[in-house]
């Protein structure tokens, strides 16, 4: 099976080289833009999906669930069904 994180994409995780947009501040990132607006769980989703987006190489949901759980070392089939 072939990755679904784009492979030229700079924001590719690894110990050398951290990713610039990285879970951490995306979460941080939302909760500053909607923190007052959204429930902790809306936050927390909503940089999920931004994380998968962003990881992914193309739009479709099954390769933006897929990226998510690679970059957050989940079981492929978990990340799809968040």
């Amino acid at each position: 099976m072939t990755s679904v994180v784009a492979p030229s994409s700079k924001l590719a995780t690894s110990k050398k080289h951290p990713a610039k947009l990285d879970l951490q501040y995306l979460r941080s990132f939302t909760e500053t833009l909607f923190g007052q607006f959204a429930h902790a769980k809306r936050l927390d989703s909503m940089a999920n999906a931004t994380v998968g987006v962003l990881h992914a190489a193309s739009l479709a949901i099954h390769a933006i669930g897929a990226s998510y759980a690679s970059v957050t070392g989940g079981q492929t089939k978990h990340g799809i069904n968040m």
